[in-house]
């Protein structure tokens, strides 16, 4: 009688699955065990690893941890008032039975969203990962549970704060790409034409925080390769596996790191542009102010 797969054995194998992208079938020759058998020992596994690092990945829960991702944000990228850098990423897969143009995105491939917010050190804060590809990821971030909190006030981020001396005070902020609607607390680039100078620093230092999220997803693809693939499961278990690699990215860069902030700390473009919407004043407002903001900082 064959002896079970041992716990140590189980991860390996899984680990290999996602760091290679090779398919249950290519495994089951270095493994000795079946394709199904390894199927089911990735799920299981990954739902493992997602249940023993459910810390990894959290958002700060008071006023001062944000304000500690804010100040990071400042040092390395000169933006302020930045709680974190906002975007998502399309996941491939092969296309689910039965389900038509359900997954089909504007890539002309099939897919689930990965939407992520990250800190200045590429570490997750948040991940919403599952919804399906033909839903644009602003719409996506407009249906997560992190927006519902924003717009209620539930997440206790600090209160608004003057960047200068003798200056009014402004809105804590993520910031995104094109994609995602101008709100008072999530900003993005000027879009128009013709911009001005002041309009072109306020979207290269934008951009420079941005990039953050930019960064985190490339780190994520490299080190699990699987995420390069067409995933062969259903969305379901594609949305199991890819958060595994989440908390696995946010475990590798902490026990990585030898900075004891960044660990402790750790809770903290390839999608397409989004129908346009109306941004409220108060939300053109808020920019414009970053933008003289950023203005001086540069001047000082």
């Amino acid at each position: 009688m064959r002896e079970a797969i041992s716990a140590e054995n189980r991860l390996a194998i899984t680990l290999r699955f996602l760091a290679t992208g090779n398919s249950f079938e290519d495994l089951k020759f270095s493994t000795a065990i079946s394709a199904q058998a390894i199927g089911k020992i990735v799920i299981e596994t990954c739902k493992a690893i997602i249940k023993v690092l459910k810390d990894s990945i959290k958002l700060p829960k008071t006023p001062e941890q944000w304000m500690a991702v804010a100040d990071q944000f400042y040092e390395k990228s000169m933006f302020p008032n930045c709680l974190g850098a906002l975007d998502g990423k399309h996941i491939n897969i092969s296309r689910p039975p039965n389900s038509g143009s359900f997954y089909f995105n504007y890539k002309k491939t099939f897919s689930i969203v990965l939407l992520a917010i990250v800190d200045s050190n590429s570490n997750f804060l948040m991940v919403d990962v599952g919804a399906n590809g033909r839903i644009s990821v602003g719409d996506v971030f407009g249906n997560s549970k992190f927006f519902k909190k924003l717009e209620s006030g539930g997440l206790n981020l600090p209160e608004p704060q003057a960047v200068l001396a003798d200056e009014d005070s402004h809105p804590f902020v993520f910031v995104s790409d094109a994609a995602f609607a101008l709100r008072k607390n999530v900003l993005k680039p000027f879009g128009h034409n013709n911009l001005t100078e002041d309009e072109m620093l306020f979207n290269k230092t934008l951009s420079s925080a941005r990039v953050k999220v930019e960064n985190a997803f490339g780190i994520l693809a490299s080190r699990f390769r699987l995420l390069q693939t067409t995933i062969n499961l259903c969305p379901e278990k594609v949305t199991a596996v890819v958060l595994a690699c989440c908390y696995l990215h946010n475990y590798l860069r902490c026990q990585s790191n030898s900075n004891r902030f960044e660990c402790e700390n750790i809770q903290l473009s390839d999608i397409e542009q989004t129908l346009t919407r109306n941004a409220s004043n108060e939300a053109k407002t808020i920019r414009l102010k970053y933008c003289e903001i950023i203005k001086k900082l540069k001047s000082l």
